[in-house]
């Protein structure tokens, strides 16, 4: 389906909970808010125009409410954000405290393990204040995590305690799984009307006289309530009524954070659901995935049409933009292979073998060299990446024999090959270069990635692309010597576009004329 013609008159359906939240990063510290964040659902209706883009969210996507970061400004003023003030003491109790710091933030997570300012004693109560604007009338849902004791009220009335105690903890939470789980409470909104918003967070225990001091945090959320089945069947329907429906949809911060292992390579049921059944409903469905590693695809071989759009950073809608309206030829390659079960991964049955020492049983036989080995391929080998345009290789060019002469040379042999567009677009080509063993003491991987190099083509034109090997593409790590070891034979140099051996194009051998071996760099 792709590159879609932004000239061409046709109806776009938008789907998928992160049309409207992209994931711009991972969690932990890469989780802070940029400048701003393009959206794709603005990135797309500012290519093909509002009037011919329908949408419909399918799904929740999300373990927390997405971060309350629109629509609300600091009490008193125009500017966008949350208000701050620390005490020593409880405003609620106390309504004549005076503030020791005040400050505003744009941020709607806080962590204050390092950022509390100075002057402020290690217990501490803050309040934070905001002013929502409802954008339309609907029911939304506020979620509130504490690392303490935490209450958020809506116009005086309080709505969610987190104060006297917190609920049992049956999922990694943020904020370094430090948090309480998220508490949610419903709040009706008409358009236009505002809502004062206030939190406070006081820094111990929830449970009354338990609990040492700690860092402190607060995590705020807001999203209009999803009803699940209505969601599904609405996405369904614009489906089969556009012309080109696209999915947006995958993992955030929430699922892959610092300090959180992943235990399965499973997207969000949900979200697993919503892409099956819209592709059902109209073929033509285009889908964009977002993860920052691999994930799984049950639904994979009903898609005619992927792309995978990792963490995009705040550019994230118009780069997706860019790419299905071929703005931009995508050249990307995978920089890990994606497994089609967890159980085929190469530490399955090695990670978790003990509670606490870790074993790497996998040895050098990771990702592609593993799944080469046993002869079972993944979902998508380390690698692969397509393009808008076609490439054809020829030529290669490799020394008939190698040697090196001192431990301490550097020198490096040069593989050379003829790579020409072929296709109509100008693009990226990644010439990868694979280096086979073909007789050694040791066990060693079928073919091994020693070198790379990415060049760009227009169309209709060649390039003659050199990669340089040196003696570290030749060599294994001996534990019975303690050094490196090359030894004499044959070797092969192969050119492919992944590490997929249906994937290869080209194969040339050459001779390593003596043993040759070393210790440190």
């Amino acid at each position: 389906m792709l590159p879609l013609d932004p000239l061409k008159k046709r109806t776009y359906g938008l789907m998928g909970p992160a049309i409207h939240h992209p994931a711009g990063s991972g969690g932990g510290s890469a989780d802070l808010r940029p400048y701003y964040l393009s959206r794709p659902l603005e990135a797309i209706c500012e290519v093909v125009g509002e009037e011919n883009v329908k949408t419909a969210v399918g799904c929740r996507g999300h373990l927390f409410t997405p971060l309350l970061v629109d629509g609300i400004t600091v009490p008193g003023s125009t500017e966008s954000g949350y208000l701050l003030e620390w005490f020593d003491g409880n405003p609620e109790e106390d309504p004549d405290l005076t503030p020791l710091h005040t400050a505003r933030s744009t941020q709607a997570q806080m962590y204050f393990a390092d950022s509390v300012p100075r002057g402020v004693p290690p217990a501490y109560v803050l309040r934070v204040r905001t002013v929502l604007t409802a954008e339309k009338s609907a029911t939304l849902e506020l979620g509130l995590c504490v690392i303490g004791r935490g209450k958020l009220s809506v116009d005086g009335d309080e709505l969610i305690d987190l104060w006297t105690q917190h609920p049992e903890k049956t999922l990694p939470t943020p904020m370094f799984d430090q948090s309480s789980m998220e508490v949610v409470a419903e709040l009706d909104v008409e358009a236009g009307r505002r809502y004062a918003i206030s939190i406070l967070l006081k820094n111990e225990g929830a449970v009354p006289g338990v609990g040492a001091l700690q860092a402190g945090g607060l995590r705020v959320g807001c999203y209009e309530k999803v009803d699940p089945a209505r969601a599904l069947r609405e996405a369904i329907e614009l489906a089969r009524q556009v012309d080109v429906p696209i999915v947006v949809a995958g993992l955030n911060a929430d699922y892959e954070s610092e300090a959180v292992d992943r235990t399965t390579l499973a997207l969000p049921p949900a979200v697993d659901e919503l892409i099956a059944e819209v592709l059902q409903a109209n073929p033509n469905t285009i889908v964009v995935t977002q993860a920052g590693s691999p994930i799984a695809m049950p639904w994979l071989d009903r898609a005619s049409t992927l792309v995978h759009a990792w963490f995009g950073g705040q550019e994230t809608g118009h780069a997706m933009a860019d790419v299905l309206f071929g703005r931009s030829n995508p050249s990307g390659r995978l920089s890990v292979s994606f497994p089609k079960r967890l159980e085929d991964t190469p530490a399955f049955l090695t990670w978790g073998k003990t509670d606490r020492h870790m074993f790497y049983g996998e040895g050098v036989f990771l990702g592609y060299r593993y799944y080469e080995k046993l002869k079972n391929p993944p979902l998508f080998y380390f690698g692969y990446g397509l393009s808008y345009t076609t490439f054809e290789y020829a030529h290669l060019t490799v020394p008939e024999s190698v040697r090196f002469d001192d431990p301490l040379d550097r020198a490096s042999f040069e593989v050379t090959v003829d790579v020409s567009n072929t296709g109509g677009h100008d693009g990226w080509e990644i010439v990868q270069v694979y280096v086979a063993d073909r007789q050694c003491s040791v066990l060693r991987p079928v073919k091994e990635l020693k070198g790379f190099a990415k060049v760009w083509i227009e169309r209709s034109t060649t390039a003659t692309v050199r990669v340089a090997l040196d003696k570290y593409a030749l060599s294994f790590w001996s534990e019975e010597e303690d050094r490196w070891v090359a030894e004499k034979g044959v070797f092969e140099v192969i050119v492919a576009r992944s590490a997929d051996p249906d994937d290869e194009v080209l194969r040339q051998e050459f001779r390593l004329e003596e043993d040759f071996s070393w210790s440190g760099l």
